[in-house]
């Protein structure tokens, strides 16, 4: 899953005190945050953040605070970025906060790859600048992030999610910097979650050979203890309390009843946290053994190749869009295709390559004013043809027909109800 927070500028502090430097290492505190992004390689960051280096270009300045790379850097009104937030399914969190150090190191790193790809994605489609006057000149930069891996909801439940700050910094080739349009980033945000989700599908059974399961739009593991998920989803208990209690539904008064009914989050040694959880497994007989041993015993097997699953996973999103709109743009197509992905083995930039593919070779791509490009198939091409042919003979036609069945049988009821005394020949 993957929400998109616009940040305000004093939040530096909030999320440097989340990752204290040194705390990691003695077990007790979050992991470092870690630079993410062409555009941080380009200013030379990369690796574990330095505190007064990041809290440098989170406010606009260089690294080392010696110039501004936006216009209003420092000035408090100002939009520092994002938080993009990524969530792993419930059951990946509750199995990692069940796994062994080995294991659980392995669910990190395929948790740290899924994100990376989704934010490549977006660095790939998103991160314009503006300059000259009034900003008409837009250009594409690279991106500035960092990324900072959690472990908690606020109930203090296994959620194993990392918050990439993605910041108001675009960097171009030749070093030029401006602050970035945020348009794109609303606009590929469900491609890019459906990106991650894959990619976190696929790394899960290519390290730990863990089966993927899809539900709706999202997946869940096969195997990982019911009892428990259900345990550890008091946050979620929370949110539906506060929907209830409103008489409200859907998924954005959802993400509103989770801003309302929120606690301040108190930060927990990451030690004891993980031994209450695996103390809450033992009581609902689960824990490190059983997941290792469903690690041991878990084998996916898939009856199509790679190339035939991509397709499949192509031509299911391609059903699911033209059942509702003629039209589709490349993102829409990414993100149904990758939504079907989750059980397939497939990584993400497998379905991304049959995706394009499939708009190189069969999608017709249309003339549009909106700003990106959109495509239709030869299907709907074909359908909106006719409809338009229909309305066109309906138009030069003076009359429509009608049956002489039905003529016989109007007259036969006109008469038997012997109105206006009935039809002469000409009026028949």
């Amino acid at each position: 899953m993957l929400s998109v927070k616009a940040m305000s500028g004093g939040q530096d502090h909030y999320y440097l005190g989340l990752t204290p430097q040194g705390e990691y290492f003695t077990g007790s505190g979050e992991p470092p945050g870690l630079w993410l992004g062409e555009g941080a390689r380009q200013m030379g960051l990369s690796g574990e953040i330095d505190h007064e280096e990041f809290s440098f270009t989170f406010h606009g300045f260089s690294p080392d605070g010696a110039r501004k790379l936006v216009q209003n850097a420092g000035e408090k009104n100002r939009r520092p970025g994002w938080d993009l937030t990524f969530s792993a399914p419930k059951s990946v969190s509750v199995a990692w906060s069940q796994a062994d150090r080995e294991l659980g190191g392995e669910i990190r790193a395929a948790h740290l790859e899924s994100v990376t790809k989704a934010f490549n994605y977006l660095e790939a489609h998103c991160g314009y600048t503006r300059r000259g006057k009034g900003g008409f000149i837009r250009e594409k930069g690279k991106l500035v992030a960092v990324a900072f891996e959690h472990g908690t909801s606020r109930a203090h439940d296994p959620q194993l999610h990392t918050h990439v700050l993605l910041l108001n910094i675009g960097v171009q080739p030749n070093g030029f910097t401006g602050a970035l349009t945020s348009k794109e980033f609303y606009e590929h945000k469900m491609a890019a979650g459906a990106i991650y989700r894959a990619e976190l599908a696929h790394q899960l059974e290519s390290r730990l050979s863990l089966e993927a399961e899809q539900t709706r739009t999202w997946f869940e593991l096969k195997g990982v203890n019911k009892d428990l998920i259900s345990h550890f989803s008091k946050r979620r208990r929370e949110v539906e309390a506060a929907l209830a209690e409103k008489g409200y539904s859907g998924a954005k008064a959802s993400e509103i009843a989770a801003l309302d009914s929120r606690e301040v989050k108190k930060e927990v040694d990451r030690r004891e946290l993980f031994k209450e959880w695996r103390a809450t497994g033992k009581e609902l007989g689960w824990g490190p053994e059983a997941f290792r041993e469903l690690v041991s015993q878990s084998q996916p097997s898939h009856v199509e190749s790679a190339e035939v699953g991509a397709r499949r996973c192509v031509e299911e999103a391609i059903e699911k869009i033209t059942g509702h709109e003629a039209y589709f743009s490349e993102r829409e197509l990414i993100r149904r295709a990758a939504e079907a992905a989750p059980g397939t083995g497939l990584s993400a930039a497998r379905i991304m390559d049959a995706a394009e593919e499939y708009l190189k070779e069969e999608a017709i791509e249309l003339e549009t004013e909106r700003g990106y490009r959109q495509f239709t198939t030869q299907e709907m091409l074909e359908l909106e043809r006719e409809m338009l042919d229909r309305v066109g003979h309906s138009r030069e036609q003076s009359g429509h027909e009608v049956s002489d069945r039905e003529v016989s049988r109007v007259l036969k009821e006109f008469e038997k109800r012997g109105d206006f005394g009935g039809l002469n020949d000409g009026q028949k």
